[in-house]
């Protein structure tokens, strides 16, 4: 269904429920300014993930006052729920932005200790595990620690290939925004694991049928492995904000995870990093006269 059916369709629902016309217009505009924003990222209102929301309204915030940044979270949520209801999606991919958050910064950076939880869990695997259960405990451990170490969108990592691995040199070349490719250097931590992933052709990670494992297939994973399995609640994106808090703690300059995260701007990337009131003191206590 095109965006432009879907909204009328959406319009008529709020004049039953008993919304005002000016409502209407004022959701009509907002859906057709997110519809031109998830286009030019290669994909459709139909087919939007959570991080793709989450970061047009991270986008969206820069340019907008917290009421109107407030408005469109409300609106996207209420024509998600209703698509949903009809089925024109699967599920709500703005179904995180919830009411209780709407003046509160996005989901932000896992703190480390919870960090250091995850990779715990990830490398104790249940010892019951079966061969197919131990190799997708091995494939979901290091599109984790992909995440953790080389800060990559959703997206970005759905779509690598094995021939964007190059273990020789030690770089990614992952496929950005707008079709935009930049090279990721690959942390000598997950250099091994990926090595070891590169064997024949195709899409680097796989789902059980064997097809490259899309961006809603990681979304799920989350879901299901992480939050439900490992007990470590937590998304891809905020691994991705994570990623380069722990950078920006170990003394990167804000130009050079701007270039690693592929954003166009500056101000973007000053969102993505975290300051805690330790650094602060930290700051402080390394100041010499």
């Amino acid at each position: 269904m095109e965006l432009e059916q879907a909204i009328v369709g959406f319009c008529r629902a709020l004049h039953a429920a008993g919304r005002s016309g000016g409502t209407e217009y004022r959701y009509s505009n907002l859906l057709r300014q997110w519809g031109r924003w998830i286009e030019q990222h290669d994909s459709s209102w139909s087919r939007a993930t959570a991080d793709q929301v989450e970061d047009f309204i991270e986008g969206y915030a820069q340019d907008h006052s917290k009421s109107s940044t407030s408005l469109m979270g409300t609106c996207l949520r209420s024509f998600y729920r209703w698509a949903e209801r009809r089925q024109h999606v699967a599920s709500s991919p703005a179904a995180r932005l919830a009411p209780a958050q709407r003046d509160r910064p996005l989901p932000r950076a896992l703190p480390g200790w919870r960090v250091r939880q995850l990779l715990d869990r990830l490398d104790a695997p249940p010892a019951e595990l079966d061969d197919d259960q131990a190799d997708e405990w091995k494939r979901n451990r290091l599109i984790i620690r992909c995440y953790l170490f080389t800060g990559l969108r959703l997206a970005e990592l759905a779509k690598l290939d094995k021939h964007d691995v190059d273990p020789v040199d030690g770089t990614l070349r992952v496929r950005g925004k707008g079709g935009k490719e930049r090279i990721v250097p690959i942390h000598p931590k997950i250099r091994d694991d990926l090595a070891g992933a590169l064997a024949g052709a195709g899409p680097l990670f796989e789902s059980r049928r064997g097809g490259p494992l899309s961006a809603a297939g990681i979304s799920d994973m989350f879901r299901k492995f992480v939050c439900g399995q490992l007990e470590v609640c937590c998304t891809a994106h905020q691994l991705r904000h994570s990623f380069a808090t722990e950078l920006r703690r170990q003394g990167a300059d804000l130009r050079e995870i701007q270039q690693l995260l592929g954003h166009a701007k500056l101000d973007t990337t000053a969102i993505y990093t975290q300051v805690y009131p330790d650094d602060l003191t930290g700051a402080v206590q390394r100041l010499r006269w």
